[in-house]
């Protein structure tokens, strides 16, 4: 094929739609979030054409600064294997390091063998593991509460010194882009007020998160659970009691593929979501975050 790449174009949607229209049994998030994509002004959703025909799409992100993202990688299902994903990833790379990128990740499921293949020819590497772990909400007077700046300094300090941190490689995923997890950054997150967090008996920081509560979905996500092992396990029964006062069924928690958080979730009540198309298997969800420095790319 001789494929020609260029930014998309509102009139690009219909064709979008069809291509995206069975990504997942329940559907896919392009359509949601296509106008807004359209209209970053930093971004660009890119497309490839094939003899005038729209037949994959993606979008470059810029995270902060120099650090830019892949995401929303899809191809028209009836040209799958052709080469076109690794075609559009590797103009994306292009695109970055001509935009003044140092750094390019992108994330994809565990199991992705095909996006994973791409990653691996393109140069990119495994950055880190995120897991998912959930949990029924709960009735219990046990609550969190919600940080202000004044825990800037110990919950960066409790983040900072942690092995969680090491594990994940410094970065955290909020609404499924990977973002360095920095001092100004936990810093925003406040302002926002979408840090919760558990005490100990002294009164100091056990356990800290961040929430994302789509009023859309019938759960609390939970991401950059950072504390003591007992803190985290306290913290993660706060918010299955947090769902059930907020009228939600569940916590979903991504978190690092670190041993000893995992094992404070399970105590918590935390579990790896069964997959009904295979009740019989122990099928562990999550996304690999891969890594690319630019300025080492061919």
């Amino acid at each position: 094929m001789d494929l020609v790449f260029r930014p998309a174009r509102a009139k690009d949607k219909p064709r979008v739609l069809e291509i995206t229209a069975h990504t997942w049994d329940d559907g896919d998030y392009i359509p949601e979030v296509w106008d807004n994509w359209l209209a970053d002004p930093q971004g660009e959703i890119t497309v490839a054409v094939d003899d005038g025909t729209v037949v994959a799409l993606s979008k470059l992100t810029q995270v902060v600064g120099d650090q830019w993202w892949i995401e929303g990688l899809r191809v028209d299902p009836e040209r799958r294997l052709r080469g076109i994903g690794q075609a559009m990833v590797a103009y994306q790379v292009a695109r970055a390091k001509r935009l003044g990128g140092r750094v390019l990740r992108y994330a994809t499921g565990i199991r992705n063998e095909g996006s994973h293949r791409i990653a691996e020819r393109t140069g990119f590497h495994v950055l880190t593991r995120f897991v998912e772990r959930v949990a029924d909400k709960l009735d219990s007077p046990l609550k969190a509460q919600v940080s202000t700046k004044a825990d800037l300094d110990a919950a960066w300090s409790l983040a900072r010194g942690s092995d969680l941190f090491n594990a994940a490689n410094g970065v955290y995923v909020f609404r499924w882009k990977a973002y360095p997890m920095t001092h100004e950054r936990l810093a925003e997150h406040l302002d926002q007020g979408i840090i919760t967090s558990v005490r100990e008996a002294s009164g100091h920081l056990a356990a800290w998160c961040i929430v994302d509560n789509d009023p859309n979905w019938d759960g609390i996500e939970v991401t950059s659970l950072f504390g003591t092992q007992d803190g985290i396990a306290k913290l993660a029964c706060a918010m299955r009691a947090q769902a059930s006062s907020l009228g939600k069924a569940m916590v979903e928690v991504m978190m690092p593929l670190y041993p000893p958080a995992l094992e404070a979730l399970e105590a918590a009540g935390y579990h790896i979501e069964m997959d009904p198309r295979h009740p019989e298997e122990v099928r562990e969800h999550g996304v690999d975050i891969f890594e690319l420095w630019l300025n080492h790319a061919a």
